[in-house]
């Protein structure tokens, strides 16, 4: 796609870029005095005003701005990715997924998708996340409000404050004054150094918590919560969770990588689940394959007859696409096969492995049984170039029916003859 460079030098004081994007945005600070916008030709518009530097784009683009400047994301109807801001961001409004990484402070108002954050030198909120969030590495406060999915945060060097409807895995070092507020409506696994002074009060559905601590102390029942003095002083730890709370504390500080591998009951139901959806999967795309293969079949005396083909010819012609289509319900049989025998394998290597922890991501816009640990942070994203939707791609199998029924209907049309349709319909199959 041919782009345009379009930049501004900032003439006031006011050292603020305002960006609008409608469709994926992606912002990067750097070594210069200038803001610069590379988007394809004719949807950017920037301008130099009192106020700061206003950049409106039409569709995706890439925006590179004054490492030292703040940056205010008024709206983004795609995803984000801004990196390399050592001045405040604040994003009001971004449809898709975010990404941060090397921000001086950060302020998130509302994001439809995944969030991802790493490295930020001071304070970082978050107002709402409709889907996970992963949060790496703040050296201030970490607030964040409500999250539709799955938190996991590590390496936060204030306080903590946060709330996810799904579970939440945290790794953190309190500090005596710190406050500390995890509330999770799933699953809470939090992992301690065993060195830190602290109290645990802990409020869980499932009943007592699991914890798996280098002492023997046992937690109290009191005023509706356990609690469990680890140390003289300390910070005071309010963890709450719709089902099960775990804390497990570990020597020589905490590695953020390290979970300890869950029980085979666990990767045995796991495996189960993946199966199942896997199996379902193909079951639905067999069972689509094979209504289309006989409509199509009853469909092809009519659409041959009517474009002149020979009983002969129009004999061969449906016998040889209707080979192809239970070729391709094959196909995908033994594809899905390979696929859930790969994934036994690596269960089976993963019960052997300590730090192994099976995963799960629910995203409304993905696949059913789509996994990923969270959103993941690649820059630069190519300039103007949007993000395929997730579970948006056509399998092989269905692209290749679409071509051959495309063919038959050239055929129906007298656009292609007999002959051309035969060859068309073989080289599909290569």
């Amino acid at each position: 796609m041919n782009e345009e460079q379009v930049g501004v030098s900032n003439g006031s004081e006011v050292r603020l870029v305002r960006v609008t994007a409608g469709g994926d945005l992606s912002l990067r600070g750097e070594d210069r005095s200038d803001v610069r916008v590379a988007a394809a030709p004719h949807t950017a518009v920037i301008q130099d005003t009192d106020q700061g530097v206003d950049v409106q784009l039409k569709d995706d683009g890439c925006l590179a701005v004054p490492a030292g400047w703040s940056v205010e994301v008024l709206a983004v109807a795609g995803d984000a990715a801004i990196r390399g801001l050592a001045g405040s961001l604040q994003v009001a409004s971004v449809a898709g997924d975010l990404a941060l990484a090397e921000i001086g402070s950060a302020e998130v108002a509302d994001v439809g998708g995944d969030v991802a954050i790493h490295a930020v030198a001071g304070d970082c909120r978050v107002a709402r996340a409709a889907e996970d969030v992963t949060v790496a590495q703040v050296a201030g406060a970490l607030t964040i409000e409500q999250v539709g999915g799955d938190l996991r945060l590590a390496g936060i060097g204030g306080d903590v404050v946060v709330s996810a409807g799904g579970d939440i895995r945290a790794v953190l070092e309190p500090e005596g004054s710190r406050t500390y507020r995890l509330e999770a409506g799933a699953d809470l696994k939090l992992r301690i150094p065993e060195t830190s002074p602290m109290l645990l009060v802990m409020r869980c559905g499932s009943g007592q918590p699991k914890l798996r601590l280098t002492t023997a102390a046992e937690p109290e029942f009191s005023e509706g919560a356990y609690r469990l003095r680890l140390g003289e002083g300390g910070a005071v730890l309010d963890l709450v969770a719709g089902r099960r709370i775990v804390v497990q504390q570990v020597g020589e500080g905490v590695r953020q990588s390290a979970w300890e591998a869950p029980d085979a009951v666990q990767l045995e139901d796991a495996a189960t689940e993946a199966a199942r959806q896997v199996g379902d999967r193909v079951a639905t795309l067999s069972a689509e394959l094979v209504d289309r293969l006989t409509r199509l079949s009853s469909a092809l005396p009519r659409v041959l007859a009517s474009a002149g083909v020979s009983d002969d010819e129009a004999e061969r012609i449906a016998h040889q696409a209707e080979q192809s289509l239970e070729r391709a319900v094959e196909r995908v049989r033994r594809q899905t096969e390979r696929t859930v025998g790969r994934l036994e394998r690596r269960l089976e290597r993963a019960e052997q492995r300590s730090g192994f922890a099976f995963g799960r991501r629910r995203h409304a816009r993905g696949a059913p049984g789509h996994a990923h640990p969270g959103p993941a942070f690649h820059w630069p994203p190519s300039a103007g170039a949007r993000a395929q939707p997730r579970g948006a791609a056509e399998t092989p199998t269905a692209s290749s029916e679409a071509e051959r029924l495309a063919i038959l209907r050239l055929v129906e049309a007298k656009q292609l003859t007999a002959a051309e349709a035969e060859r068309l319909l073989a080289a599909l199959e290569d």
